[in-house]
């Protein structure tokens, strides 16, 4: 669920506490680790998911990438759709127009407000990125329970 996580997995976990639900990632990657500010990747190939732990957000998990699997978001986002049914899917959820980007290699649609991006190569859904929700004055907004 945007802003919420995905299964189990809640925005705002720990590394540790993801792990106990999914396992050791297959891998995991540092980026920007030269720049004061970096995140920790875990890469979980076998469910398809990538989880994002922001070192600005005391290392909680702040983004999930949907890279494989069968997942359904907000049962209407699944990868394989085309450009017009994700755009046709999110103006069914109500979420608004989205800030479009086409690229030579890549096209993407992002709905700023509620933390979503959704990924098209070959004018596929490739990858959908989603991650919490922030206040006003850009605090993050954790979900309980």
């Amino acid at each position: 669920m945007l802003g919420r996580g995905i299964g189990p997995i809640r925005f705002g976990m720990y590394p540790e506490e993801t792990m106990k639900v999914l396992g050791d990632p297959n891998t995991t990657d540092l980026r920007h680790p030269k720049k004061g500010v970096g995140a920790v990747i875990h890469h979980y190939e076998q469910h398809g998911l990538d989880l994002t732990f922001d070192e600005e957000d005391e290392h909680r998990l702040a983004y999930i990438d949907v890279t494989g699997g069968s997942f359904i978001l907000m049962n209407a986002l699944s990868l394989g759709m085309s450009w017009e049914d994700c755009l046709a899917a999110t103006k069914d959820l109500g979420l608004g127009l989205p800030h479009e980007e086409r690229c030579v290699s890549w096209d993407l649609l992002c709905y700023h407000g509620h933390s979503l991006m959704c990924w098209f190569h070959d004018k596929t859904l490739s990858k959908i990125s989603f991650g919490h929700y922030w206040s006003r004055d850009g605090q993050p907004l954790w979900p309980e329970g």
